[in-house]
């Protein structure tokens, strides 16, 4: 599936040794952040977290399914991994990109459970 995401955010790499072999380990922005307010570490590690840890997992997870499997389900009264994923992207265009760029919320939460892709 593509992105529908655009990188927010930078990582940030230190060095580190470990049995004196140094290799890059990915640092959070907590951990280098001027940032002293408790909001401002919560919203920089959510952040971090979702950009550098969630997404990526979620991204690889979905990516090596067969179309099949995406729209798959046990029983009508079942969600398919592709309703979950339509109703993550709804969830994420209503609170986050309509709330923060004024754009107009036009999210259809039952047609993100009610879609159904047979194949075969």
């Amino acid at each position: 599936m593509a992105s529908g995401f655009s990188r927010i955010g930078s990582i940030r790499y230190g060095e580190h040794c470990e049995r004196s072999s140094p290799r890059k380990q990915l640092v959070s922005p907590m951990m280098t952040s001027t940032e002293t307010t408790v909001t401002g570490m919560f919203l920089a590690f959510s952040r971090w977290k979702l950009i550098e840890q969630y997404w990526p997992r979620l991204r690889g997870s979905v990516e090596s399914l067969t179309p099949e499997q995406t729209w798959w389900r046990p029983n009508e009264a079942s969600n398919s991994i592709g309703n979950l994923v339509l109703h993550l992207n709804g969830n994420v265009r209503q609170w986050l990109v309509a709330a923060f760029t004024g754009l107009e919320d036009n999210r259809d939460r039952p047609g993100e459970f009610a879609e159904r892709q047979s194949y075969g």
